[in-house]
């Protein structure tokens, strides 16, 4: 099966293969014709399956020649700027998306949303903007939750409420989640979506191919362990994840003395810093990235 034999226009097949990409994935594959129809469905799928491909991809399909708008919600900053990216990749610069977010200049994001047919946000800062009537979502169609489940345990819930009376009515849905989450359910019903479901949890939440190990050591060890590791494991590249910002730094401050090329990201630090951390991790200019959870889901780094 190929994104042509599912009826993806020749144009955005194309611009696909130019990045390798040719063949969709399961749910990729799933959803596609209901999402083309105009249906909205509720889409399940681990972690490294290509759910932000798997929306994108028909939505471009039925809404890329008109004037009609998609709202993609996300959980964090750096999930927002994957998608726009995705976008980019798969029209290839044809279709324009703002990215909505905290921590960046506001008058840019008004004047970028009038010329864009896309709109990726997090909740806080798209609801500021509509409580003050500074957005305009009156020819928005679809409506995509990415990562939904992250957004509620993040407490976006009220947000998503509140901004849904903004919204025009009839609105065809998307919900997309790594995890079996029956928040997400009462959610949609609570919208009004009548969705189709797709995809199932699995006792394997993540992808393929990786090798589980866990280690018990006491918290004074924890330091020494993960640096042998690192060591053992010479040019490897990875992703520390600690539950406390001022701990993520720490731990980058002291690998980083011990001569590992690595970067602590957290929401303490400026969306400037965020994304000059996240370019370097990605181009391999770091090898390692020490993080709070702030990376734990939706993003999409090659060769990690």
């Amino acid at each position: 099966m190929t994104f042509r034999e599912l009826g993806l226009s020749e144009i955005y097949c194309g611009n696909l293969e130019k990045h390798g990409i040719s063949e969709p994935t399961s749910i990729q594959q799933e959803v596609f014709e209901p999402i083309s129809k105009g249906r909205s469905v509720l889409g399940l799928s681990k972690t490294g399956t290509g759910k932000t491909l798997a929306y994108l991809s028909p939505l471009v399909n039925l809404y890329g020649s008109s004037q009609e708008k998609v709202l993609v919600l996300v959980p964090t900053r750096e999930l927002a700027s994957q998608v726009q990216s995705s976008l980019e990749t798969l029209s290839a610069g044809s279709m324009k998306a703002v990215v909505i977010v905290g921590g960046e200049s506001e008058g840019r994001q008004i004047q970028d949303a009038k010329n864009s047919g896309w709109i990726v946000a997090t909740p806080g800062r798209l609801l500021d903007l509509l409580k003050r009537r500074l957005l305009d979502v009156n020819r928005v169609k679809a409506l995509v939750f990415d990562e939904a489940d992250r957004l509620l345990d993040m407490g976006f819930i009220d947000d998503i409420r509140e901004l849904a009376k903004y919204l025009p009515p009839k609105l065809q849905m998307l919900f997309f989640s790594a995890t079996l989450h029956f928040g997400v359910d009462e959610m949609a019903y609570e919208l009004g979506a009548d969705f189709l479901r797709f995809g199932q949890e699995c006792e394997q939440v993540t992808v393929e191919g990786l090798d589980h190990r866990v280690a018990f050591v006491g918290d004074e060890e924890k330091f020494h362990v993960i640096a042998h590791f690192l060591k053992d494991h010479g040019a490897a590249r990875g992703i520390i994840f600690s539950n406390f910002r001022e701990r993520a730094h720490e731990i980058s401050s002291r690998l980083r003395g011990l001569g590992f090329k690595i970067e602590g990201m957290t929401a303490q630090l400026s969306q400037g810093a965020r994304v000059q951390i996240m370019d370097a991790f990605r181009s391999s200019k770091l090898q390692v990235l020490v993080a709070s959870d702030l990376a734990a889901r939706g993003l999409d780094i090659f060769d990690l």
